[in-house]
């Protein structure tokens, strides 16, 4: 993500990225949407933009255990969750996470990605529009080990 320029947003600027998430959440549709982000500075500014129309729940991705992380991430989706509309919530996985191997991600961090991937249905599921962001340092590693997030 970069910064904006014109009035017309580029799609690989903030601004872009914003808008391509924003038509998402206009569908009202639950789900997991991944956005992967080069710094925090970015994400944080993603996420001030979207949260201009609405409220954005955020909450740091630390589970104790990363082979229970998707038993430790449900119950806090669950407790978002609004009754009437979809209430957008932002899991930031953070990049210090476990620390990392040789630039990449740690075992830690696959672990709980490896976790969430078995478990990525009912999460799916859940009456939420979910906004999973990972710094782009784990995000491939991530990717690699849970295909069908």
């Amino acid at each position: 993500m970069s910064g904006e320029s014109g009035s017309l947003a580029a799609p690989d600027t903030i601004a872009g990225v914003a808008a391509r998430i924003d038509e998402w959440i206009k569908l009202d549709a639950p789900g997991i949407i991944w956005i992967r982000h080069f710094s925090e500075i970015g994400r944080d500014l993603l996420l001030a933009r979207l949260s201009e129309q609405r409220q954005v729940r955020r909450f740091d991705f630390r589970p104790p255990d990363p082979v229970q992380a998707a038993m430790w991430l449900e119950p806090r989706l669950n407790a978002a969750a609004r009754g009437e509309a979809l209430t957008v919530v932002a899991v930031l996985f953070l990049s210090s996470l476990g620390g990392t191997l040789n630039g990449g991600a740690s075992d830690h961090v696959l672990e709980a990605f490896r976790s969430l991937n078995l478990w990525r249905e009912p999460l799916a599921r859940l009456p939420l529009i979910q906004l999973w962001l990972a710094p782009l340092a784990i995000a491939h590693k991530a990717e690699l080990e849970a295909p069908d997030l």
